[in-house]
């Protein structure tokens, strides 16, 4: 990963090892992270290497919310499928099979935080509340780290700088939901209810900023056919989304991106 701090420096991580490319940069005095690793804020254009904790990223770094390094596809179907694949971004090139899921299924969410992926719910059948968790640093299997609120597919991810969050889907026992449910990466934990989506639908496009996210299109009993609603919560203040634009056509079960 690289990470850009402003136009003063640049730390490239690869295998374990951190690079800090410094033109002028104070992180107020020198010294240590929690982990031990020490941080010269020296100036001049000097590479120096030495490794760094997840913590002090958090800590210090900026959240990208665009990928860096690498692409990752996990889960799908039919049949259901557990694979967790990557490909590079660097050069084009094929995917490669990194890792499992803990169960096959598909049309889950998926989410990232600085230094993992997460699979949320899907169908394999049945439907899943599980949160699955797989590690950006190294290629591995999942771990599953906590559940939904409800077993659900169809749903659509969103990625706040400190949260997973999962909103609509496919629910059981109910046919559909409208539930916008987040999930800390500080620390492996179950999912909370923290609003609600216009109406309950499935099939919505997911994107996100670095305040808000997002959901478009859908479909659901509340729609005439499919929707063309662009709804939008907040990442800072838990609460239910708003209507805030429209699609120029209504459509359900579309990709989102952001920049």
């Amino acid at each position: 990963m690289a990470y850009k701090i402003g136009e003063k420096a640049v730390l490239i991580e690869s295998g374990g090892q951190s690079v800090l490319i410094v033109k002028e940069l104070s992180f107020g005095v020198d010294g240590t992270d929690s982990a031990g690793d020490f941080i010269t804020a020296a100036g001049g254009s000097v590479p120096k290497s030495f490794t760094l904790s997840d913590n002090f990223i958090n800590n210090y770094f900026p959240f990208v919310f665009q990928g860096t390094t690498s692409g990752y596809v996990s889960g799908g179907g039919p049949p259901s499928i557990n694979e967790i694949e990557k490909f590079s971004f660097s050069s084009d090139g094929n995917g490669s099979d990194v890792g499992d899921l803990t169960r096959g299924g598909q049309a889950a969410a998926g989410t990232s935080s600085k230094t993992h992926g997460y699979t949320s719910g899907g169908n394999a059948p049945p439907r899943s509340n599980v949160i699955d968790k797989f590690p950006f640093s190294s290629d591995g299997n999942a771990s599953d780290v906590g559940d939904l609120t409800q077993a659900r597919d169809h749903l659509s991810g969103q990625s706040s700088e400190t949260h997973g969050y999962v909103s609509g889907g496919n629910a059981y026992p109910s046919p559909h939901s409208n539930i916008i449910e987040k999930f800390t990466v500080a620390s492996d934990a179950n999912a909370s209810d923290v609003g609600d989506l216009l109406s309950i639908g499935y099939g919505f496009a997911g994107q996100n900023s670095a305040t808000h996210g997002y959901v478009s299109g859908g479909a659901g009993p509340s729609f005439p056919t499919y929707s063309n609603v662009i709804q939008k919560f907040s990442f800072s203040v838990d609460g239910n989304a708003t209507d805030v634009g429209e699609l120029t056509s209504a459509k359900h079960r579309t990709a989102g991106q952001q920049v």
